[in-house]
């Protein structure tokens, strides 16, 4: 097999708060390996910093106003209901689309956004597959894939122990990386993705173990990216690639407090409950309508993208007389048919901003928001109308939440959620191969930069309409990267 031009591992949710001290300790040799002989520093994801879009932001090269995506759901003011977005929502070619038009063979394994998945020059497995079939392109792959033991349906966590999670999180990272091993050897492709989504899981269940030194859970994250370093080496053994990168869709960091965002808007008159939900409500509680809630939603995911919508169209809400729709970890979305003119609208932002901007947590002080912002001053393309008024950036720690699952604003147990880590704003970066510097750490690196710099390190243009840039600074002055100019196209 001849060696892999450029293989890029995923790691989401990846932390150097983590990686870099257990690194430094020889508790991750590969990862240790990689730092000291490439480029690597922080990663700044997407405000905010969540799976959808972040990976197609990695791959596009584009902010999500060009991508028509902003989160994992988005609110259909006509139809009244909240609806699931999918790879069929994003409107933009990728990085594997263009090295493909160069007659490169290209492989994608694992990552968030694909499903279901689409024709590309190689082959592609998807993530988050609602059944054990269609997940790949092409067919044949998926075939070849339950051969060696692949499971293709993504498992829900809701209702797991935490031993479950455990074990079945550590058999999907195994399985990915068995996956990325074989298909390489079979395509030889000349660049590969390879995303390891479930060590995100285990972060958000395990972090305050950790934290605590749980005697049974305390070093459930540690052992899974000892796990990860192994395989990290056994792929590049088997591979043999020339540049090797390492990124994450964001960081990660201890959950401080979460935020009901749905009970702080029904306070202030701004989301309005339908009027024959109060009694229900008030029948079962809340965490019975949450679990209803939940039950509707794993129906969704196991059935199909409409079952979904159906699912979760959302009849609690009044949409007639609601002013916004919140989302879990800040889009908020202001009802068109609540607002009569552009100066009213104005005002109205103009005053949610101020409004969030002021949440404090009551415990300790410290502010909910790192900043609010309205669309435009984040986000800019041809589909910035499909984006949400108002996007929250979150101090770190912090959590805004957007259901029924406690009735109070603000909630410190951490085990009603079932988990204990959130994502934060940095993740990591990092660039090993020919002419890129040596045990370097560089700083302003953005996830919009990833997909530029790939094709500059393949030698291809870079489609003019991309928001990131080359990062010239990992490489050495007298490579040929840094003679090289920058072809746009």
């Amino acid at each position: 097999m001849n060696s892999m031009r450029v293989l890029v591992i995923g790691l989401d949710g990846a932390t150097w708060d983590l990686l870099k001290p257990w690194a430094d300790e020889g508790v991750l040799p590969t990862i240790k390996w990689l730092m000291e002989n490439g480029c690597w520093g922080k990663l700044e994801s997407t405000v905010p910093p969540v799976t959808f879009p972040a990976w197609k932001c990695y791959s596009t090269g584009k902010n999500p106003g060009k991508l028509g995506v902003y989160w994992w759901v988005y609110p259909d003011f006509k139809s009244k209901t909240l609806k699931i977005n999918d790879s069929r929502s994003f409107k933009s070619l990728e990085l594997w689309d263009y090295i493909g038009r160069c007659n490169k063979v290209c492989g994608v394994i694992g990552m968030p956004t694909t499903y279901p998945p689409r024709k590309i020059n190689g082959f592609m497995v998807t993530e988050f597959n609602p059944s054990d079939s269609g997940y790949t392109y092409p067919k044949e792959v998926e075939t070849e894939l339950k051969k060696i033991g692949f499971k293709g349906e993504f498992v829900d966590y809701h209702g797991k122990n935490k031993e479950e999670v455990f074990n079945y999180s550590i058999e999907a990272i195994k399985e990915r990386f068995k996956a990325a091993r074989y298909l390489a050897k079979k395509y030889n492709p000349d660049f590969m993705h390879l995303t390891i989504f479930h060590i995100d899981a285990i972060q958000h269940f395990f972090w305050e173990d950790m934290v605590n030194k749980d005697p049974d859970f305390g070093d459930a994250i540690e052992r899974a990216w000892r796990l990860i370093d192994t395989e990290i080496k056994f792929l590049l053994d088997a591979v043999n690639p020339n540049y090797v990168l390492l990124v994450s869709d964001h960081g990660f960091t201890r959950l401080k407090a979460m935020f009901n965002i749905y009970q702080w808007a029904i306070k202030k008159g701004y989301l309005v409950l339908n009027s024959r939900w109060i009694a229900v409500l008030n029948k079962l509680g809340v965490l019975g309508l949450c679990s209803i809630l939940v039950k509707r939603f794993l129906k969704f995911i196991s059935s199909n993208r409409e079952g979904i919508t159906r699912a979760i169209s959302t009849s609690l809400i009044d949409w007639d007389r609601s002013k916004i729709i919140p989302l879990s970890e800040g889009p908020i979305y202001v009802n068109p048919n609540s607002i009569k003119s552009s100066n009213q609208y104005l005002e109205f932002i103009t005053q949610l901003i101020s409004e969030l901007s002021e949440i404090t947590d009551p415990k300790t002080g410290e502010k909910l928001t790192r900043a609010v912002y309205k669309k435009d001053e984040i986000y800019k393309g041809e589909y910035l109308h499909l984006a949400p008024d108002i996007i929250i950036l979150l101090n770190s720690g912090y959590e805004i939440t957007a259901g029924f699952s406690y009735n109070k604003e603000w909630n410190y147990k951490p085990k009603e959620r079932g988990w204990s880590g959130i994502h934060d704003l940095f993740g990591i970066f990092l660039a090993y191969g020919k002419g890129i510097k040596k045990g370097v750490r560089i700083d302003k690196a953005k996830i919009y930069d990833i997909a530029p710099t790939i094709l500059h390190i393949l030698g291809l243009p870079i489609p003019n309409d991309m928001d990131g840039r080359v990062l010239m600074e990992i490489f050495e002055e007298d490579s040929e990267f840094s003679r090289q100019p920058v072809y746009v196209d």
